[in-house]
């Protein structure tokens, strides 16, 4: 879940960067009288008579940041998920923030000093940062791109402020620096590696997040096929894990339409090296008590920490991009351990945090919880009970919502079926195992 989640990230900033690339730079220019154009670079010369424009006024007396990010056909549009820079400035300059405007649809801006800015034409985009200390004697100043608010508006208060963003991808890549070349594969090492591999060869369906209920032991196990029922009762092949005698995985095929997706496990001595995959391939190293996993996802490199505490399985992760001029998208991920719940951190933000009792006593009990900007938004309770050996039954509340799912197992007392009853609708997830 986290893997895909660090993909889709990559995927987000990727198109990013692509945004932000503009037209060559024209020189300002002068109207007549005290009106003065303020440019702010990739501005075309033609402004369309179509073009429909809100004029914003900009008033003496008090200091204004304009973070400009203007495209065809985002009048009415909600932008959401783009306060980066916004919380940014917010962050490093306190009380002493200027008021902050972010322009997202076509505007004629005018300033109480005669100067403007034209963020008009159909077809055009702009992308800049513009800066008005508010005194009828100062000039509005700007800059071509989203990033770096805080390090431009700084320069112009005659400061020295740095984004966050920037500090912490110095301290990501220090890091990454010093887990490259390791090569020290221990006793400690060997309990990391399989703790991973028994994440990757049981079924997600055996555990409520990141706990562990069903099929603690498959060491018999050669292969696992999971099968899922829909509401027109065909049952679809999903996955296949092929697994050594060891219960290591040694592939694992996913199946999507017509389509099928594969991952192979490659070992060396009993240790894994690698996991090759239709996109690429993770490379794996070992530092005593630690496992490094690192993957090109493209755009950047993603590389993953993983390691034991409490005899649970936590994971840290950066993503770095490539380029040196996309600071603003690198990012850091961890799992901490923190008052017996597992929280989820992205740049030391929480995210998630998972809270459960003992996983080999029943009835067992769970809560799942979503942040957004450190404010819970969404709690889901489960209680599993265990009705007979092979028997188990679930209850799960979100948003005053009550649903249930029986566990079935069969006579090896490995997981048969997860049946979910959800609106009157039955999805079943079937697995079949060969020995």
């Amino acid at each position: 879940m986290k893997r895909i989640l660090s993909i889709f990230l990559i995927c987000i900033l990727t198109i990013g960067i692509s945004a932000q690339r503009k037209t060559t730079k024209k020189q300002p220019k002068k109207s007549s009288g005290r009106a003065t154009m303020v440019d702010i670079a990739g501005v075309t010369d033609a402004v369309s008579d179509k073009s429909e424009a809100d004029t914003l006024k900009l008033k003496a007396g008090k200091a204004y940041v304009l973070l400009i990010d203007v495209a065809p056909n985002m009048k009415g549009v909600s932008v959401g998920g783009d306060d980066q820079e916004k919380n940014e400035l917010i962050k490093n300059f306190r009380k002493n923030t200027p008021e902050i405007i972010q322009l997202y649809t076509y505007t004629y801006v005018l300033a109480e000093n005669g100067q403007y800015i034209d963020l008009t034409g159909d077809g055009n985009t702009y992308q800049a940062i513009a800066y008005w200390s508010g005194k009828m004697d100062n000039n509005i100043v700007a800059q071509e791109g989203k990033k770096m608010a805080t390090e431009f508006v700084a320069t112009q208060l005659g400061q020295q402020k740095e984004s966050s963003y920037i500090t912490n991808s110095k301290k990501y890549k220090e890091e990454i620096k010093s887990l490259q070349g390791k090569n020290n594969f221990t006793k400690k090492s060997a309990e990391v590696m399989q703790s991973y591999l028994q994440h990757l060869a049981v079924p997600k369906i055996c555990f409520i997040e990141n706990t562990m209920l069903f099929n603690k032991d498959q060491s018999k196990v050669k292969t696992i096929t999971t099968y899922i029922t829909g509401d027109n009762g065909k049952k679809q092949k999903y996955l296949v894990t092929e697994l050594n005698d060891l219960g290591q995985p040694i592939s694992i095929t996913e199946y999507r339409s017509d389509e099928k997706s594969v991952q192979k496990f490659t070992y060396k001595d009993g240790i894994l090296t690698n996991i090759q995959t239709p996109v690429n391939t993770t490379n794996i190293s070992y530092d005593n008590d630690r496992m490094i996993t690192s993957s090109d996802l493209g755009g950047g490199i993603e590389t993953e920490i993983y390691h034991l505490e409490k005899n649970e399985l936590l994971r840290k992760s950066y993503i770095i991009m490539k380029d040196d001029i996309s600071d603003n998208m690198n990012a850091a991920t961890d799992e901490k351990i923190e008052k017996s719940c597992t929280n989820f951190y992205i740049d030391n933000v929480i995210q998630t945090a998972n809270c459960s009792s003992n996983a080999n006593e029943f009835p067992f009990t769970h809560t799942s919880s979503i942040y957004q900007d450190g404010k819970l938004m969404q709690e889901t309770k489960y209680r599993i009970e265990k009705k007979s050996p092979v028997l188990y039954e679930s209850q799960y509340t979100r948003d005053n919502s009550v649903r249930k799912a029986i566990y079935q197992l069969n006579d090896k007392g490995l997981l048969e079926s997860y049946q979910r009853n959800e609106n009157n609708r039955k999805n079943t997830v079937w697995l079949e195992y060969t020995y």
